[in-house]
């Protein structure tokens, strides 16, 4: 089998969430935050959407595939088809701060950054050989048998944890689902191959004090964990 080297991959998704109890100041200050929002990233995003009165939805204008959203439960940014992660480092903690002080947040029951990364196959069966060579996630197939008889996928997930933060690690087969009669892009091909490796991992921590939280040291902390560690895992 190829090893596969950071190199081969490339990041479909990224997603920070930060989840928080009784944000209800949003509907007050929903505006505001808007503004300030603006303020803060000079200007570089557009109101979009309010989603079922529960979450504001704002657009980067240079980033067409990139989302912010608040609402009283929980924020998010978020972007597709990435080369790095640079714009979570720089305004993930500008808006953050925005809808910390207008919503008055006090405690945060989570913080996520998730990556999703894609390696290419001609097919799905060499896609479900890659990971199930790659060993970690070997599973006793036999054991299985009585339900059918054949298994189609195996793609459990592993929590690993560091102190107060913890990594879901999962690795699968997927096969892309394009609309009937919408062309793919070089870029779709590149960032969204029809057939591939999956890779997702969720680093995440819990219960936190968003006066201990820094962003930015979070972020590049899980992006140092993936280049340091990513192609050890992956070795066959």
């Amino acid at each position: 089998m190829q090893r596969i080297t950071i190199g081969d991959l490339r990041l479909n998704q990224c997603i920070l969430e930060i989840i928080y109890p009784k944000g209800y100041r949003y509907w007050d200050v929903c505006g505001q935050c808007i503004l300030e929002i603006a303020s803060a990233t000079k200007d570089e995003l557009d109101f979009h959407q309010l989603r079922a009165a529960e979450e504001c939805v704002l657009v980067f204008k240079k980033y067409p595939r990139a989302r912010a959203t608040f609402g009283y439960r929980h924020m998010t940014l978020s972007a597709g088809y990435l080369k790095n992660v640079v714009l979570f480092k720089e305004k993930a903690p500008l808006i953050f701060n925005v809808v910390r002080s207008q919503l008055d947040i006090g405690h945060l029951d989570r913080v996520g950054l998730r990556f999703t990364y894609v390696f290419p196959t001609d097919t799905s069966e060499m896609a479900e050989d890659i990971v199930n060579s790659i060993g970690v996630f070997e599973v006793a197939v036999e054991r299985l048998q009585g339900f059918g008889s054949k298994v189609d996928s195996i793609s459990p997930t592993i929590v690993v944890s560091d102190g107060e933060a913890k990594v879901n690690i999962r690795i699968s087969s997927a096969i892309r689902q394009r609309p009937v009669g919408m062309p793919s892009t070089p870029e779709d091909d590149e960032y969204a191959p029809e057939h591939c490796v999956l890779i997702d991992l969720d680093f995440f921590k819990e219960h936190v004090d968003p006066k201990d939280l820094d962003l930015e040291r979070f972020i590049h902390g899980c992006q140092k964990k993936v280049k340091e560690n990513l192609e050890t895992l992956l070795h066959q």
